[in-house]
């Protein structure tokens, strides 16, 4: 099999980093927590870190607990000041600019809150990107793979768009490209959004859109912030979705589903299968991939847009007790 390796070194301009720390004043009355009673059982809320360090462009995870009794099992997360840090309705909490802030985590009467300071200025390291792999663009060639692999998430679109610009040109770069978006949408709804539109075709950037904002979402039970995570060589639910680094996806060439004509986008789609750690030992989840000259998508046919990813938005095993997810870079 022909190998290619593109390494990226990606220099960007000063980004602002800050050191977040967050200290959980947890469900104590007296330091703004909340135990009275409530009518839907909701008596308390427990939050999984009682101090957390952080820099802007990198987000971290707060994950909250109710009583066992609770009958809501959506949790809503606000900022009293946004212009210093956000928090995702998931609980991804990013940090904005110098200053001070207080998270809450809120569950009908019930409630907890996080300090907020956000303090320093840091560098943020180069992104570098490695592509490996050949894969025949016209002729389904069972055995063929090919990977990517990346230090750290694109902090911005017009990073995204320049790691476009490197990988985008071959189907195991638009399967990662998805995933980068996917993640970046999980931690800024507005910049993940603008770019999941530069990698998808029209129709399945809406589908993405619907499931991600449920995937992402407030429902304890249902919403998986680890979930682009699975896609990341070495996560699996055991050790709390914590991926070997540099992060590495790895596509195959689905050996049962040759490449279909499409009359729609005058081109070929090309089905593979994606590496996964979020299920049973060795699973694979499937994804299809083309590019075309249609005029109202962004392919332009140089670059490979997503076809069609369920498997990418339907639900990872949950993570093990016994651990937590710590985020992406």
């Amino acid at each position: 099999m022909n190998k290619m390796k593109t390494w990226m070194s990606l220099l960007t301009t000063v980004a602002t980093l800050a050191l977040m720390s967050v200290v959980c004043s947890g469900c104590d009355p007296k330091n703004g927590g909340g135990n009275d009673p409530d009518p839907n059982g909701a008596t308390g809320i427990t939050l999984s870190a009682t101090e957390m360090t952080l820099m802007v462009n990198e987000t971290k995870q707060l994950t909250a607990v109710l009583n066992a009794e609770a009958k809501v099992k959506f949790v809503t997360w606000s900022s009293d000041n946004e212009r210093v840090a956000t928090v995702m309705p998931d609980g991804t909490v990013a940090g904005i600019a110098e200053g001070n802030a207080k998270i809450t985590a809120s569950a009908g009467s019930a409630r907890a809150v996080c300090k907020v300071q956000v303090k320093g200025v840091k560098k943020l390291e180069p992104l570098e990107v490695t592509m490996t792999g050949k894969i025949d663009h016209e002729k389904h060639t069972p055995g063929q793979s090919g990977s990517v692999s990346f230090n750290r998430f694109p902090a911005s679109v017009a990073e995204f768009m320049q790691v476009r610009e490197k990988i985008g040109k071959e189907p195991q770069g638009a399967v990662a490209l998805e995933i980068m978006a996917m993640e970046m949408y999980r931690r800024n709804r507005s910049v993940g959004t603008e770019c999941l539109k530069w990698c998808n075709t029209f129709t399945n950037t809406g589908a993405c859109l619907d499931r991600l904002k449920e995937i992402f979402g407030t429902d304890i039970n249902y919403a998986r912030p680890y979930q682009m995570a699975a896609f990341l060589e070495g996560a699996t639910p055991q050790n709390g979705y914590k991926p070997n680094e540099p992060y590495t996806v790895t596509i195959d060439v689905r050996e049962n589903r040759p490449y279909q004509d499409s009359g729609i986008f005058q081109t070929k789609v090309l089905a593979f299968w994606i590496h996964c750690g979020g299920g049973k030992p060795g699973s694979k989840k499937g994804i299809e991939v083309l590019k075309t000259l249609k005029k109202d998508e962004v392919s332009k046919d140089p670059y490979f847009i997503v076809f069609t990813c369920p498997d990418l938005y339907f639900q990872v095993e949950p993570i093990s007790f016994s651990t937590t997810f710590e985020g992406l870079k």
